[in-house]
């Protein structure tokens, strides 16, 4: 899997939909992502690389090989063990604007509340990840592929 392959992953495990730039590194250094096997970079087991998307909001994610499992010809596609609550929209300001949000969709008094959970959807929960939901996004993501 290229880097590129891997960010389009990424958007679909988070339910982002690509609107904005990104880029990997290591340590300091950019990686130049076309055509470029992650298996490059990531090499043994607790290898670290860094995605940051959206210049803006400035998403920093740690992605770290936990394991290299043995090849299994039966999977072949990438998928979602787990998670860890639920991923934060996109454009919602970073991680400050992101916990301003959460601050509000706590109050029903707040006058933004409203606003926010039409936004969010009435059945947002910041500390829920739906796994199933993450490897239905990334199955869409391969058949475009194909």
């Amino acid at each position: 899997m290229s880097f590129e392959e891997l960010h389009l992953v990424i958007q679909a495990v988070m339910g982002w939909t690509n609107e904005h730039m990104h880029a990997f590194y290591v340590g300091k250094y950019e990686i130049k992502e076309d055509l470029i096997p992650i298996s490059s970079f990531l090499k043994k087991e607790k290898d670290q690389i860094e995605y940051i998307y959206d210049f803006g909001d400035e998403w920093h994610i740690k992605i770290k090989l936990e394991k290299i499992l043995p090849f299994d010809r039966k999977v072949m596609t990438p998928f979602c063990l787990d998670g860890k609550m639920a991923a934060p929209p996109e454009d919602c300001g970073g991680v400050w604007g992101y916990m301003q949000d959460l601050q509000v969709l706590r109050n029903p008094r707040d006058e933004e509340y409203e606003d926010l959970r039409e936004w969010y959807g009435e059945d947002f929960d910041p500390e829920k990840f739906d796994n199933g939901e993450a490897n239905r996004r990334i199955k869409k993501f391969i058949k475009f592929l194909d």
